[in-house]
């Protein structure tokens, strides 16, 4: 035996069963990373592709004679990993026989055809592994868990009895417990932070599983490491079942109350969705629940609409009981930022000097969401032409942020931000010329992703200007963008269509190189607080793998101030072309600074233009040698509700942005996750930018680095 090799899976032919997400989707990932010819199936075509490696093929284990067909289809076969499972989890005297057949359909037949179709394959041809997915619950019980624990320890059975009849043929097949691991079919545990916590303390490593901490037994399992290995059950569990962990959950019902629903994220709620375990009407209605007791104090909301949610939610139902979702957000509730216009809704630009004329269209965000399904519950608030990072508007009540109500979300995305923070639904759209996603999802303890410039079409494009998702995840952020990304022809400065597997997030730590960049050369000061947590999010990155190294200043005074006088200069001939009645009505501080353009020469508004490539050319210099770099999104944490900036000074307006523009102006993608509180419990912003059109590297640096940080506060 060639013990260097044990490993590898070279020449051989494996199909994953469900590998379009979760456990299944990192076991493909690890085969091919071992030589292995994989295919991808899944009943998600597009999950399938996501995976990112081998062949996608579309299977639904339930439709009548899907295994065997793809037996026939596939050819021959080596290595079979079954992960395709469900769960309704509610005790037994509230579960109705059509949610028992559900689960049993495809935990033990569809196991049972699969198991019957390859390995008939298999036996002719005197080899292969059969592996598949049982569980503690084949073993340990508790309540609400009866039907699922009955599949898993049948699946035991089923494959022991496989084992001893395909034995002599050569034909090996396996079974793998996992304990309590991060995927779909576990979302509402995780909802629970209770009950999340007391599950991860009842292992012996103290924490849940990753997904990809399976990919290796199911490696050990397929490889020639385990020739002499059949009917066996490989626990993956932590050490849950060597201490007996047992928790009683909660036992009030196997279903999420309503006041729990609102904090699913958008993945889970489409996981459940496709199980049949929730609805889309369930879901909206709750979110609409959560608005109406939180909307009164934190004002996030414009053109707030119930009645078409509830039609939205209800249409998007009747699509998941036919298996027929518009998109990868049917029945997912959302919002809009009040700039991107929706059609038959006036777009104010935060501003009561704008005349109330119903846009005759929805812009490609708008269309987007809506082609995909998505629940609009509303539009979200925005300042004066957006140009302020605050709620603060002469047309809308100042947004408030959930963390402290008497200070701002944030903004430009003010009310995205509020919304986002509250549970407003787990989706928002806002957008970004200097800051103003990820300056909000700083403060409110967001996802905030500014894409490449022109990655997300915008209607009217604008030099800087973007359109981004704002959410709690960074699995919810890549989910939306798959979205938000799609092309659309009015936006003549867009970049052209690219597949990107939005999805696909699993990323490589060790050898990655990451900028430290904790001095942007001018503005505010940055809080001590503030650095700690960024140079702490550094050291995570740093102990696992990473090359850390320094960052210098790069942005300069006159760049600074020469964006802020174009940019006034542009808000002046805006102002200018109103009648004096419209333009009195225009919040006073951007007035006064919208009026200092005036009397700015051309050629000093040529300088000031000019400004912008100067601070593009600057930024890509310090950056290129990075794979990605960190910073602070912002020096300082969000002022009083009423201040229009940190400044509160119409003469100091961009002091707070000299971390975030700079990617505005070189087109590059940056995303803001939370890395911390201060001593006040206000949320820390870290923003991780990438190299230009490296959306998913900056992605994946987020989503790693979410498994790296300590766990967050709860939601206010």
């Amino acid at each position: 035996m060639s013990y260097e090799n044990l490993f590898r899976l070279d020449g051989k032919r494996a199909v994953v069963l469900g590998g379009g997400s979760g456990i299944g989707r990192e076991a493909a990932k690890a085969l091919a990373a071992h030589g292995a010819e994989v295919i991808v199936a899944d009943r998600d075509a597009a999950a399938a592709e996501a995976t990112g490696v081998g062949k996608a093929y579309e299977i639904d284990l339930l439709s009548a004679g899907a295994a065997a067909r793809a037996a026939a289809e596939l050819g021959e076969i080596d290595v079979v990993v079954l992960t395709a499972a469900t769960n309704v989890r509610k005790r037994l005297l509230e579960y109705s026989r059509e949610e028992f057949d559900r689960v049993i359909a495809l935990n033990l037949g569809a196991t049972f055809e699969v198991v019957r179709a390859f390995g008939a394959r298999m036996v002719e041809r005197g080899r292969g592994s059969i592996i598949g997915f049982s569980s503690i619950r084949g073993t340990t019980v508790e309540p609400g868990q009866g039907p699922y624990a009955a599949t898993k320890a049948g699946l035991v059975q089923l494959f022991r009895t496989a084992a001893a009849e395909f034995g002599p043929a050569g034909v090996r097949v396996n079974a793998i417990a996992p304990g309590v691991v991060e995927t779909p079919l576990t979302a509402q545990i995780k909802a629970n932070p209770a009950w999340y916590d007391a599950y991860a303390t009842k292992g012996a490593l103290g924490r849940w599983a990753r997904p990809e901490e399976l990919a290796g037994a199911v490696v050990y399992l397929a490889s020639d490491a385990s020739s002499f290995v059949t009917g066996s059950v490989l626990a993956v569990d932590g050490g849950w079942t060597a201490v007996d962990g047992r928790f009683e959950p909660p036992a009030t019902s196997g279903a999420l109350s309503v006041p729990e629903l609102p904090e699913l994220t958008a993945v889970e709620l489409v996981a459940r969705y496709r199980a049949g375990t929730l609805s889309p009407v369930e879901v909206t209605e709750a979110v609409l629940a959560r608005v109406e007791a939180r909307e009164p104090e934190l004002h996030a909301l414009y053109a707030y609409d119930p009645s078409g949610a509830r039609e939205d939610a209800k249409a998007s139902e009747s699509r998941w009981h036919a298996g027929e979702p518009l998109g990868p957000i049917d029945g997912v509730p959302l919002t809009l930022k009040e700039n991107i216009a929706t059609r038959g809704t006036p777009v104010p630009l935060g501003t009561a000097a704008t005349s109330l004329t119903p846009a005759p269209d929805d812009a490609p965000a708008a269309a987007r969401v809506r082609e995909s399904g998505g629940v609009l519950l509303g539009k979200t608030t925005m300042p004066d032409y957006g140009m302020l990072t605050s709620g603060l508007s002469s047309f809308h009540p100042a947004s408030r942020n959930p963390w402290d109500t008497t200070r701002t979300p944030g903004g430009s995305s003010a009310g995205a931000g509020s919304a986002a923070a509250a549970g407003y639904g787990p989706l928002h759209v806002g957008t970004d010329i200097g800051g103003s996603i990820r300056l909000p999802a700083g403060w409110c303890g967001l996802v905030g992703l500014k894409p490449s410039f022109g990655r997300v079409p915008v209607d009217p494009p604008f030099l800087g200007r973007v359109a981004g998702p704002m959410t709690r995840t960074v699995a919810d952020t890549a989910l939306l963008m798959s979205v938000l990304s799609g092309v659309d022809g009015r936006d003549h400065l867009s970049l052209p269509p690219s597949s990107l597997g939005w999805t696909a997030l699993s990323g490589e730590v060790k050898g990655l190189r990451i900028g430290l960049h904790l001095d942007p050369g001018v503005g505010l000061p940055v809080l001590p607080e503030t650095i700690a947590a960024v140079i702490e999010a550094a050291r995570l990155f740093e102990r696992a793998g990473a090359v850390v190294e320094p960052v210098a200043p790069f942005l300069r005074r006159e760049m600074l101030d020469g964006l802020d006088t174009f940019w006034r200069v542009r808000a002046w001939s805006d102002l200018s072309a109103l009648p004096e009645d419209r333009r009195a009505k225009v919040l006073p501080y951007i007035a006064d600074w919208a009026a200092a353009g005036a009397d700015v020469s051309g050629v000093d508004a040529y300088r000031g233009f000019a400004q912008i490539d100067a601070i593009a050319v600057a930024t890509l210099r310090a950056t290129e040698r990075f794979d990605v770099v960190l910073s602070p999104t912002c020096p300082v944490s969000a002022p009083p509700a009423d201040w229009p900036s940190p400044t509160n000074d119409p003469r100091r307006p961009f002091e707070h942005i000299a971390f975030t523009v700079p990617y505005n102006m070189s087109g590059q993608p940056a995303v803001s996750l939370n890395c911390g509180y201060t001593s006040e419990d206000q949320p820390i912003g870290l923003q991780i930018s990438g190299r230009r059109f490296a959306d998913l590297d900056v992605l994946r640096a987020a989503a790693v680095y979410e498994t790296l940080r300590p766990t967050p506060r709860p939601w206010p």
